[in-house]
């Protein structure tokens, strides 16, 4: 086989050049920068309006969102007995609408 038959041919750019291409763009440079100073300005704009009551109560939430479920988790963890007990009643329950749907089927056929 000749030499150039067994060489592989490069047919195109790779996406790690395209990449850098786009990275160093300047329009998509002029994109990112609009839409980052937007970005800032709505943040600033935010701050104005509610000052750092905002971030107050988005730190609480997220509390009391992280206790609950803690809570929810160690309750699960003590109790898998309650847990067995749903997943059995959930089980039995689909199983019977299952039931149901193949009497339904086989009066169609």
């Amino acid at each position: 086989m000749p030499k150039e038959e067994s060489e592989v041919i490069d047919d195109g750019i790779s996406i790690g050049e395209i990449a850098e291409k786009l990275s160093t763009t300047s329009f998509w440079l002029s994109i990112v920068s609009f839409l980052s100073n937007i970005f800032d300005q709505m943040k600033n704009i935010q701050n104005r309006i509610f000052g750092e009551s905002i971030n107050y109560l988005v730190n609480g939430l997220k509390s009391i969102r992280e206790s609950f479920y803690i809570f929810l988790y160690s309750r699960i963890i003590r109790a898998p007995a309650f847990i067995l007990i749903i997943l059995l009643i959930s089980a039995g329950w689909m199983g019977n609408s299952a039931k149901d749907f193949q009497q339904q089927i086989n009066g169609d056929v």
